[in-house]
């Protein structure tokens, strides 16, 4: 594939599609993990390392169902400009965000 192959202005809605697909069922999956966060009488907001992790989790499914619009409007609003390709796959990663939140507030016990 060239670069002027991956530049094109004529670029399909691949991105919003594969960010769809993905997006949608892992949201479902991840409501379930923020529902059970959300009634675990443990866990709580009790520390601010808990806090970080439990935002994290009860973000990831907001996250997850946010990407599919945001993905589909950078689409259209790039769709027939060149070089925008970075910023359809960009903004198809939004949840990650929510992961990195995770991950940080998992670290702070060590």
């Amino acid at each position: 594939m060239t670069h002027s192959e991956v530049d094109s202005t004529d670029a399909g809605p691949l991105v919003p599609i594969i960010a769809s697909v993905i997006w949608i069922p892992v949201g479902f999956l991840g409501l379930v993990t923020a529902l059970n966060t959300l009634l675990d009488i443990d866990s709580g907001f009790s520390s601010s390392r808990d806090g970080l992790a439990n935002a994290g989790i009860i973000s990831f499914p907001l996250a997850c169902f946010a990407t599919v619009p945001i993905a589909w409007a950078v689409w259209v609003n790039t769709r027939k400009r060149a070089g925008t390709t970075k910023w359809r796959v960009l903004s198809s990663l939004v949840p990650l965000v929510s992961v990195a939140m995770v991950v940080i507030g998992a670290l702070a016990w060590y």
